[in-house]
């Protein structure tokens, strides 16, 4: 049951980012996220506003399984965007956070353009993936 009620939560986020027609050109989560950090093998935890504006008082965490969304491939320049990449299992690792920028053994990428807070959550987007929305999180930076 909490594993349906967290898929249809994402799936919400998803219909909604998709409604309001977020784009990765208009994507920038950092700044309406001010907590931002990286946790165990692939997750990005944030806190954001719950309506997306910097003036919101309201926050939600979420959590976002960048595995879903980034490849590594040794042959390749760092880390590239791949549905279902699962880069981390690939060898990348010693991961950090530092604003919207994941830096890594196997390379660096700037997520914010393609990272977006809607109603809170995460939701990823770009001209070849997604949307695909983030479920509520118990984990905090």
């Amino acid at each position: 049951m909490i594993m349906i009620a967290s898929t249809t939560k994402a799936l919400v986020a998803t219909m909604a980012m998709m409604a309001i027609g977020i784009t990765p050109a208009q994507a920038e989560f950092s700044s309406v996220c001010p907590e931002i950090c990286f946790k165990g093998q692939s997750l990005l935890v944030t806190k954001c506003t719950m309506d997306g504006t910097t003036k919101d008082t309201h926050f939600k965490w979420s959590q976002f399984d960048l595995n879903q969304i980034l490849e590594y491939n040794s042959g390749l320049p760092g880390l590239q965007y791949q549905l279902n990449g699962d880069a981390f299992a690939d060898g990348c690792g010693g991961c950090s956070m530092s604003g919207s920028v994941l830096s890594c053994n196997c390379g660096t990428i700037d997520l914010n353009s393609n990272m977006d807070d809607v109603t809170g959550r995460l939701c990823f987007a770009n001209n070849a993936i997604g949307p695909i929305c983030s479920p509520d999180t118990s984990y905090t930076c």
